[in-house]
């Protein structure tokens, strides 16, 4: 008798420290670790690849760069023509400054001949022409605060006109033919000046004009682009070129253009041949244009990637080589960490705090990489992941309908 009074003494001992345990693990882990949560929320995000690459066209160099003073008459960019000029060529600098002076005064000459062709100045609304002077002083402000000053000419010109009618308008002119006349004297005077007419440059073939010469033209033929080899992408990245010295510029004559990469196989098996991608230029202020992945030529551990692109706009005429960040995709859900995800019953999710319950949310992934997982939303589906639902961050013990307190 006296063994049992000892065991069960032992036993009802032992039971009441294991409650009194398990009741002091629950109570510290609810006052010392509290449940943390996350609110998860709609988020974008883009699936991008960055290389090193070089752009490749089909161009044309222009020869002239040595026999006199070059006044451009096209800007970087721009599409011209068979047997359009691109620039004058003239024998002293002197004489292309004065060239440039006498083109500044006719514009002048021409734009104050048109206000008073018009006829309509003396009609025009002035609180109108105050609205136009007002809009377009602040644009000369912003264009004059910013490091880019692409639109200060047009827009002092724009400030200039609309002054000029406003004088019109008000009567404080009633013409501008004493302004004509002095200007038209100094152009006079300054034709006087121009020893020798420039001899015009022209463009062999239609095409977009480029100022300058890098000496990459012709460094690789595009016609073979689709099968270049990584070896060829190296050479290109690395080689040394010296620019003509004899260059003016240079026609690009194709409508399509080439950029081309080394790529990782990891990076390369992320893209397939005719998908549709976006590029930026890293060291341009251009926005992301389309391209289309024309090859992917694989060589040891690397691949030759190549984009074929159709946009073209000065910023990308000027573009050779630098930094690419290939836009692969975009993808809109909820934006889950991977440390947070789960697998149930071969589904994955996430812990999600519903009142006091622990309620188990699948997710359906679109996108995973960089350490998350996008999922994708749809309202209509009750056991999956929705927006500003509370992940808990701090438990991986737990199971769906468990009460939390």
């Amino acid at each position: 008798m006296g063994m049992n009074k000892s065991l069960k003494w032992l036993l009802r001992v032992g039971l009441s420290l294991f409650l009194l345990a398990y009741v002091g693990f629950q109570a510290y882990r609810m006052l010392y670790h509290p449940i943390r949560t996350q609110r998860v929320t709609l988020a974008t995000v883009q699936d991008t690849v960055t290389a090193d690459a070089i752009a490749l066209h089909d161009e044309t160099v222009l020869k002239g760069g040595t026999s006199g003073v070059i006044d451009y008459t096209r800007t970087d960019g721009e599409r011209v023509s068979k047997g359009g000029t691109v620039a004058n060529i003239y024998p002293t600098e002197q004489d292309a400054q004065n060239q440039q002076a006498l083109q500044k005064l006719q514009d002048k000459i021409t734009q104050l001949q048109n206000l008073g062709d018009s006829g309509s100045a003396s009609v025009t609304d002035v609180s109108v022409l105050d609205a136009a002077l007002r809009e377009d002083f602040l644009k000369l402000a912003d264009a004059t605060s910013g490091s880019n000053l692409d639109g200060l000419s047009d827009a002092g010109a724009n400030l200039l006109d609309y002054l000029n009618r406003k004088q019109l308008a008000t009567g404080a002119v009633s013409d501008f033919n004493g302004t004509i006349a002095a200007l038209q004297k100094q152009a006079d005077a300054l034709k006087a000046k121009i020893g020798a007419a420039g001899q015009p440059l022209t463009s062999p073939l239609a095409g977009y004009f480029v100022k300058t010469a890098d000496g990459y033209e012709g460094a690789y033929d595009v016609s073979n682009i689709a099968s270049i080899k990584p070896a060829d992408v190296q050479k290109l990245l690395t080689e040394k070129v010296t620019p003509p010295a004899d260059a003016a510029g240079k026609i690009v004559s194709e409508f399509e253009w080439y950029v081309v990469a080394l790529l990782s196989p990891d990076e390369a098996h992320r893209l397939s041949e005719s998908a549709q991608v976006n590029l930026r230029f890293v060291l341009s202020s251009e926005d992301a244009i389309p391209a289309t992945v024309l090859a992917l030529n694989p060589s040891g551990n690397q691949y030759a990637a190549v984009f074929q692109c159709s946009s073209m706009t000065e910023k990308l005429a000027a573009v050779r080589r630098q930094s690419v960040r290939v836009i692969i995709g975009s993808y809109t859900g909820l934006r889950v960490d991977n440390q947070y995800i789960s697998v149930v019953k071969g589904k994955k999710g996430v812990f999600v705090q519903d009142g006091n319950t622990a309620r188990f949310r699948t997710i359906v992934p679109v996108y995973s990489g960089n350490g998350y997982t996008v999922s994708s939303v749809d309202p209509t589906d009750a056991g999956r992941l929705q927006v500003y639902d509370a992940i808990i961050t701090n438990r991986d013990d737990l199971h769906d309908g468990e009460l939390l307190q």
